[in-house]
């Protein structure tokens, strides 16, 4: 094997690993756009939908039960997971797809060099990776506003259950103190007429004597 057919051999393996690597990192970044940003997105939305239910049901309940501190509490919360997710929805709302369409660029690369085909994919390979990267930040910070969204979200939820709970607990005592009023009442109305009978029935045999 001569040498020139050695380095020819050594060029097409390079080549070869290179477009592993290019095909993993297509994959990578097609992963990304047609899966996780999609999926992010698609969070927001659920988490916007449920904030707005969670708000119609607190103002169900508050016609019935009444607004205190804890529906305040609540409903503020719940305005602001909505709040963030609208901003969550107007920042960064970008795309980076991998393209060089740069023409000056393009027109500088040297087509004449020995290995001008390895350092395309290489170029390639670089625009693809910095998509991957600027698209990953884009995540991120969606990420940490959709994050502190749920947060929000959830503390809404626990003083929501708070103020139900808390109210039907009022409810249960109001209702359980006009039932003892009741009976008391009863009894005291019972213990009136027997007393009122005896009294009778004494006078009647004082009476007879």
């Amino acid at each position: 094997m001569t040498f020139r057919q050695k380095d020819l051999i050594e060029t097409q393996i390079y080549e070869e690993n290179l477009k592993l690597h290019l095909d993993t990192k297509k994959n990578t970044l097609d992963v990304i756009l047609r899966v996780s940003m999609p999926l992010q997105l698609n969070t927001m939305k659920t988490i916007l939908w449920i904030n707005i239910v969670l708000i119609g049901i607190l103002l169900s309940f508050s016609k019935v039960f009444g607004f205190d501190s804890l529906a305040m509490l609540s409903i503020s919360l719940y305005f602001l997971s909505i709040i963030l997710i609208i901003f969550a929805f107007t920042q960064k709302r970008y795309k980076y797809y991998g393209d060089i369409d740069d023409i000056d660029y393009m027109y500088s690369l040297n087509y004449k060099s020995k290995f001008a085909k390895q350092n395309g994919i290489i170029n390639v390979m670089l625009f693809i990776d910095n998509a991957i990267q600027k698209n990953k930040d884009i995540m991120n910070y969606l990420a940490l506003l959709v994050h502190l969204a749920v947060i929000s979200t959830f503390f809404g939820i626990v003083s929501h259950c708070l103020y139900i709970g808390l109210e039907f607990y009022n409810k249960e005592i109001l209702w359980q103190n006009k039932n003892h009023q009741t009976i008391a009442l009863k009894y005291q109305s019972q213990k009136d007429h027997y007393t009122n009978q005896m009294k009778e029935v004494i006078y009647l045999k004082r009476k007879n004597n």
